[in-house]
């Protein structure tokens, strides 16, 4: 049912008592129960019947994805009413066919059936393990590592997952790995990652005392899981030779959630010395600046250390990649074990510790860096906060 008003952004479009869309202000947003949800600015189109059974590859639209992209069928830009009305198409034969995951991507579909799920509608909680199991058991693995990595298989007791694997297995070539070492955490048989361990306690030193979201420390190759298994074992095992000398403690307040009870050296770093760790970890990274005025100002007050500061454009003096290259140096000897955080707290604030005496060689321009900042999300979100600037 659609109701107009007399200007664009009081249009609406009820699917069910559950799920509607409005067109505001020219954005398509979808609500589940008067909760915003999503905005839709790209669709896909064109997906007909006889072009789907024509390829072997194509019977989702997530795997439709991935092939219309580099085909015409693509269709990113529309005008703000087609894209709305396509919207409402799509989601009300998405609703008309009991929320069939296939029919709509998987981080969209999923996203509102969860949502359905949990404002009771019966349709979404009749379907919601069933949808999730059936995309497990199609063994496309973008599919599934998408579910493992946003918690959906959390719906399911190891026994659950046992027989899914089974079944899985049983018409596969070869085990998903993803779904196995799942398996071996949520059985309590993961083993402990001594690297990704003192990844993150690196990580976690150059960090405010405060609350994060877990998936802030996600990046492209270490699964959520994982990740939460470090956090769970810090927080756990405060004796653990490595966790001790850190002098890092961790709370963790929900699967979502953690928060960073000390972090020692962190607050013995400068502002300046913050900025430098920042892009020398980061550097040929993601990372960027967020207001011109914190460019000027970070420049005004550290000019001897970058070459320029700039939204993805910055580059350290020879002085400041040796700054860096001595912070990375001192906080890894904690780490190891070499300097206890009283010797490293000493050195981080003698200032003869970054003079470099010998002006040449200069430090390289193209080093490689292995460090805690691979960490996007932090750096993306909540970079004010790593600054101490909130």
């Amino acid at each position: 049912m659609a109701i107009f008003g007399g200007e664009e952004a009081s249009r609406e479009f009820f699917i069910n008592d559950y799920l509607y869309v409005k067109l505001i202000n020219g954005w398509t947003e979808i609500f589940v129960r008067g909760k915003y949800m999503w905005y839709c600015n790209r669709l896909l189109l064109n997906i007909s019947k006889k072009k789907t059974e024509a390829s072997d590859q194509i019977w989702t639209s997530d795997e439709a994805s991935t092939y219309l992209k580099s085909t015409k069928d693509y269709f990113p830009d529309l005008t703000p009413e087609t894209r709305f009305w396509a919207t409402c198409s799509n989601l009300q034969v998405w609703a008309e066919n009991n929320y069939d995951t296939r029919l709509l991507h998987r981080s969209l579909s999923f996203s509102l059936l969860r949502e359905l799920y949990k404002a009771g509608d019966p349709l979404a909680i009749n379907k919601y393990k069933e949808e999730i199991a059936l995309r497990i058991l199609a063994g496309y693995e973008p599919v599934i590592e998408y579910l493992i990595e946003e918690g959906y298989l959390a719906a399911f007791s190891t026994e659950e997952l046992e027989v899914i694997r089974e079944d899985i297995n049983s018409h596969l070539p070869h085990p998903l790995d993803m779904l196995e070492r799942y398996l071996e955490y949520r059985n309590d048989s993961l083993e402990l990652d001594i690297e990704l361990l003192r990844f993150i306690l690196n990580f976690l030193l150059h960090v405010k005392v405060g609350t994060y979201k877990t998936k802030d420390l996600k990046t492209r190759d270490i699964p959520i899981y994982c990740i939460i298994h470090i956090l769970n074992f810090i927080q756990d095992n405060p004796e653990h030779q490595l966790v001790s000398r850190s002098g890092i403690q961790i709370r963790i307040t929900s699967p979502k959630r953690f928060e960073v009870v000390a972090s020692p050296l962190y607050g013995v770093f400068s502002l300046t010395q913050r900025m430098v760790l920042y892009f020398y970890s980061a550097r040929n990274k993601h990372r960027y600046i967020h207001t011109r005025w914190m460019c000027d100002e970070l420049q005004r007050q550290m000019g001897k250390l970058f070459y320029r500061i700039a939204w993805l454009d910055d580059e350290l003096t020879p002085d400041g990649i040796y700054m860096g290259k001595k912070l990375e140096e001192i906080i890894n000897n904690v780490l190891e074990g070499i300097i206890s955080l009283e010797t490293a707290t000493q050195k981080i604030q003698d200032h003869h510790t970054f003079l470099r005496t010998h002006k040449f060689p200069l430090p390289s321009k193209s080093y490689e860096v292995q460090s805690p900042l691979e960490f996007f999300g932090m750096w993306c979100y909540s970079l004010n906060k790593y600054l101490g600037l909130e």
